[in-house]
C-alpha cells in the first residue's frame, strides 16, 4: 500500500518555516517543484520558494515517535523531488530548534534525499549551487 501525505498550501509552509527565515519576502509557490516519494513517516508536507531557496516541511504522523538513544534518529527515509536540472547544496533542519540536521549536495532531476525520522518537524532548505551551461560545461559531445 502507498502512503500518501497531506499536501500543505504555500500560505500554511510559509507560516511553518518563517519562523526559522530571518526577514525577507514571503513564501512563494514552488510549481517546478513535486515530491515523487515522502517518506512513510511523513503526515504532512509542503514547499515554497523565498530568498532564492526552495523550502519544505516535512511533518510526521500524530503520535508516531522514534525510539532512539542519545538524540540518535532510529530510521531514514527517502525524499525523491522533481526539480530543475542542476546541482544542489540541502540543509535538513529541526523545525522545533532551527538547528541543521544534516547538509548533502545532490543533482537533479530527480533530487534524491536521505531524511532521518527523529519525530519533529523537519524543514529541507534547497539552494541550487548552479547547472552544467550556468558553469559552461558541456552537457553533451560537440
Amino acid at each position: 500500500m502507498s502512503h500518501v501525505p497531506r499536501v500543505l498550501d504555500v500560505l500554511s509552509v510559509g507560516r511553518l518555516v518563517g519562523r526559522l527565515r530571518r526577514g525577507g519576502p514571503e513564501l512563494q509557490p514552488a510549481p517546478d517543484v513535486s515530491v515523487r516519494v515522502a517518506p512513510d513517516w511523513v503526515a504532512a508536507l509542503g514547499a515554497g520558494t523565498a530568498e532564492g531557496s526552495y523550502w519544505l516541511w516535512l511533518e510526521p504522523r500524530a503520535g508516531e515517535a522514534p525510539a532512539h538513544d542519545a538524540g540518535m534518529p532510529t530510521g531514514m527515509g527517502q525524499l525523491v523531488l522533481d526539480v530543475p536540472p542542476g546541482r544542489y547544496l540541502v540543509d535538513m533542519i529541526d523545525a522545533t530548534t532551527g538547528s541543521t540536521l544534516s547538509r548533502e549536495s545532490a543533482g537533479g532531476p530527480p533530487l534524491v534525499l536521505g531524511v532521518a525520522f527523529r519525530g519533529m518537524p523537519v524543514v529541507a532548505r534547497i539552494r541550487s549551487v548552479g547547472t552544467a551551461r550556468a558553469r559552461g560545461l558541456r552537457t553533451s559531445p560537440s
